[in-house]
């Protein structure tokens, strides 16, 4: 079980993935903004972030940013967007160069969310494993 932080302002797609990882056994707190989103991860360390992009007030590129800033590589984290006005793939292949590990379009399926979180808790558990054996 890992848990998960899903950053989205839609209430309605950040209940669809909470149901959607807690049946495959994660724990998942949510937040509507960065802003939230950051808070929440001062209280409380993720294995997971999955955050859309175009949010109001801290949107996700600020967020992404923010959290790499200040937690570094870990926690994993996925953005999603279905694109606004101008394509999704732009927002996506952009986010990538602000620290995104992985970038999904919207709508996303139950598969694929349940495959990408498992996928990159698993990274993340490599990654703690590898910094404890160095003695990090």
């Amino acid at each position: 079980m890992a848990k998960v932080l899903v950053v989205d302002d839609e209430k309605s797609v950040r209940m669809a993935l909470r149901k959607t990882l807690e049946r495959d056994a994660h724990e998942v707190l949510e937040a509507e903004d960065g802003d939230v989103a950051l808070s929440r991860l001062a209280d409380t360390m993720v294995d997971v972030v999955i955050t859309d992009i175009l949010m109001p007030g801290r949107e996700g590129i600020e967020t992404i940013q923010e959290i790499r800033e200040t937690y570094g590589r870990l926690p994993r984290i996925i953005a999603i967007s279905g694109g606004g006005q101008t394509g999704k793939a732009d927002f996506l292949d952009f986010t990538e160069q602000f620290g995104a590990n992985r970038v999904l379009e919207k709508p996303i399926s139950r598969d694929q969310a349940m495959r990408a979180v498992r996928e990159e808790v698993e990274i993340a558990q490599s990654a703690r494993e590898s910094g404890q054996r160095r003695g990090r």
